[in-house]
């Protein structure tokens, strides 16, 4: 999801309410084909397929149009075959494949849409990286595939940010883009990094979770700026609780999970405050108002806010009231 692909009007308003598109209403968990377990990434396609990381069950769950149950599953479950997954966290769809972090087996998995078989596209199974190695990363939460087939991955307990070449494999050598390799928090540092995107111009926006706040990385500059939060935890509308993923629209508009305070935030740019569009009590709770430690969002065609609602075991849409223009979701 390319920035200059997701156009939504500065204007646009949400329903207040969702309606449940994967999982129990009531929050329940299972891993039948109309049931998640904590469900983390999301991501959807031009046609509004949605691709749900189903973290405990360890697979991806699609979810076709007009349907609210598993129309496809990816992955064969727990393990360390190329098939299977080991607590899985994130999904990029491209135009020529689906990406998925498999963040206990340290690596990214590809399916080639043209059928042919699963690879790493980078990291190694079963190694833990270190700050020693940019072939190896360790416990991470977020993943970017950007226009030229970057693929990026914020390698959350090694306090950075990592970039794999186009046509990598397991053991090829990335480097590390952003980040010192340890906690901090200046300017270029993080704590716990986890969402990552990237936008039109390769500018890098990184969740620095638990410093509280969103760093914006222009491209080819060895610092960041905060862009969202304050790097103190609060729940005021210019405060984060650590967040975990964000996206950036066209107009450069973020859209900030801000995961402890138990909703979505709109930061405009240059914005010392944010918005609330999504689970504005700010208490966790399974009605339709609420959401309950949400880890990510996407948007459909038309611009309707998807959640991936983890700690409910459900992804919530928030319909779209009003939009000028129309959302570009899948990447040429």
């Amino acid at each position: 999801m390319a920035a200059g692909l997701l156009n939504i009007s500065p204007s646009a308003k949400w329903t207040g309410n969702a309606t449940t598109v994967a999982g129990s209403p009531t929050g329940g968990s299972g891993s039948t084909p109309s049931l998640l377990n904590s469900n983390y990434g999301i991501r959807i396609t031009d046609d509004n397929t949605l691709y749900i990381t189903d973290r405990n069950n360890h697979r991806i769950v699609v979810i076709f149009p007009n349907s609210t149950i598993a129309g496809a599953i990816i992955g064969s479950g727990y393990g360390t075959g190329l098939t299977q997954m080991n607590y899985p966290s994130d999904i990029f769809v491209t135009s020529d494949g689906i990406y998925v972090l498999d963040t206990l087996n340290y690596r990214v998995l590809k399916w080639w849409k043209n059928g042919t078989n699963t690879t790493i596209v980078a990291g190694t199974t079963g190694i833990v990286g270190s700050t020693s190695s940019n072939a190896t990363f360790s416990t991470s939460y977020g993943l970017f595939v950007d226009d030229f087939s970057y693929v990026y991955v914020s390698d959350g307990a090694n306090y950075r940010v990592m970039r794999f070449p186009p046509n990598s494999t397991s053991g090829t050598t990335g480097s590390t883009l952003a980040g010192t390799g340890f906690a901090g928090y200046g300017r270029q540092g993080f704590d716990s990094p986890r969402g990552i995107f990237v936008d039109s111009s390769r500018a890098l926006y990184v969740v620095d979770t638990n410093n509280h706040r969103i760093q914006k990385w222009n491209f080819e500059v060895c610092y960041g700026v905060t862009v969202a939060g304050t790097g103190y935890s609060g729940n005021s509308l210019g405060q984060l609780q650590n967040p975990s993923s964000v996206v950036v629209d066209s107009n450069g508009y973020m859209y900030i999970t801000d995961q402890n305070n138990h909703r979505i935030l709109r930061w405009a740019p240059d914005a010392c405050l944010g918005e609330c569009i999504a689970g504005c009590s700010m208490t966790a709770g399974t009605r339709a108002d609420q959401l309950y430690y949400p880890f990510s969002v996407a948007f459909d065609s038309q611009g309707s806010l998807y959640v991936s609602d983890t700690s409910n075991n459900r992804v919530q849409k928030f319909s779209i009231l009003n939009n000028t223009g129309e959302c570009k979701i899948l990447k040429s």
